[in-house]
């Protein structure tokens, strides 16, 4: 790469060039020592892809527009994948658009690959625009210096709607930061990286997924999708039960007050009857059946008066629907006022009957 490129950022590397470079310089020092440890910039970052092929495909170019001033872009790559129930599924692209379902976790893989020398370390965010859209990307601190494979990416999407990626669109920024190791040795103390299945996300998802100390393979899925279903299932099946519910006391509400005030006009349509009727009886009969009036009178009396009872409790205990029919309830305490006066009618006429027994008997002594 020569000076001029380094300024124009037009130095370009294919993944191919970059394997073949990183094998060749992966038991060798530092060859740009002059670079102090530090959070490399864009120029220092063309120079080490240069000498150590650290990320690949790298295209500096203008027209690619992947450098920034201290950091690369990392686009999505070909697979997705994604848990339902307990087991990890792909996800496919459409017309080269990939959906993140809502309250959903989708691990992508990036189109980059990595091949750290043991002095530079790695960090990688969302981009911002991402984030301010309702996505979360769930990352470790650091990638460790050593690390060959490619980053397996896990997008939380955190909104109630569903979340579209284009294919090859940009979806992390890169940054590499040379460490203090000196230049003068390789091996350094610490454990290496690991390199089991870092080039296959779906193989790594899947030992993610097995590592939880029993075995078992636990579903990496979003906690708020599940949550948000049960809520939603309770919810209906509540409202079902409620409006069932709901529907029967009014049922049986209103068609109780309705036979409660059918019964008591029957009632008091008989009431009526049976007094004129035991009136003009009683002008001819009166000793014979002066008894039996009385029972009735007493009888029909506390009929009333459990009915009324009754429909008191019935008002009480049904107030509230008694505003969705207040013309039936009307009816039936204006009905409740004309049985009052009928009973007190009733009352006054079998007073009367008793006197006209008494002026009969007193003009008919023998009599009984």
């Amino acid at each position: 790469m020569t000076e001029e490129d380094a300024k124009t950022n037009a130095y370009t590397m294919s993944t191919e060039q970059a394997a073949s470079v990183a094998k060749s310089a992966r038991n060798e020092p530092d060859p740009l020592v002059s670079i102090p440890p530090s959070l490399l910039a864009a120029e220092h970052i063309i120079a080490y892809v240069e000498k150590t092929g650290l990320v690949s495909p790298f295209d500096a170019s203008e027209a690619g527009g992947r450098l920034k001033k201290a950091s690369y872009e990392g686009r999505i790559g070909a697979k997705a994948f994604t848990f339902k129930d307990s087991t990890l599924e792909p996800v496919q692209f459409k017309d080269g658009i990939l959906k993140i379902a809502a309250n959903s976790i989708v691990f992508v893989d990036c189109d980059l690959e990595f091949r750290l020398p043991p002095y530079i370390a790695l960090r990688f965010n969302l981009q911002i625009k991402h984030v301010h859209r309702g996505l979360l990307l769930g990352t470790g601190p650091i990638v460790d210096p050593g690390y060959w494979g490619k980053l397996c990416i896990p997008l939380h999407n955190l909104t109630n709607e569903d979340y579209f990626l284009c294919e090859n669109e940009g979806i992390i920024w890169v940054d590499f930061t040379k460490t203090t190791l000196p230049s003068d040795h390789i091996k350094s103390k610490g454990k290496d990286p690991s390199t089991t299945n870092t080039w296959d996300i779906q193989k790594f998802i899947l030992k993610a997924s097995n590592e939880n100390g029993n075995g078992k393979l636990v579903p990496i899925q979003s906690s708020i999708g599940i949550a948000v279903d049960n809520v939603r299932n309770e919810s209906r099946e509540a409202k079902r039960i409620s409006e069932g519910a709901e529907t029967k006391v009014n049922r049986i509400a209103f068609w109780g007050v309705i036979v409660s005030g059918i019964s008591i006009i029957g009632l008091a349509i008989g009431i009526y009857t049976l007094e004129v009727n035991h009136f003009s009886f009683y002008t001819s009969q009166t000793g014979l059946y002066q008894n039996y009036i009385n029972n009735s009178v007493g009888n029909i009396n506390e009929e009333i008066r459990r009915l009324s009872d009754s429909v008191d409790q019935r008002l009480n205990e049904n107030s509230e629907r008694a505003k969705v029919i207040p013309s039936q309830f009307d009816e039936i305490r204006e009905l409740k006022r004309t049985f009052t006066e009928l009973k007190a009618e009733n009352e006054a006429l079998a007073k009367e009957v008793l006197s006209l027994k008494s002026l009969i008997s007193e003009k008919n002594p023998g009599q009984k």
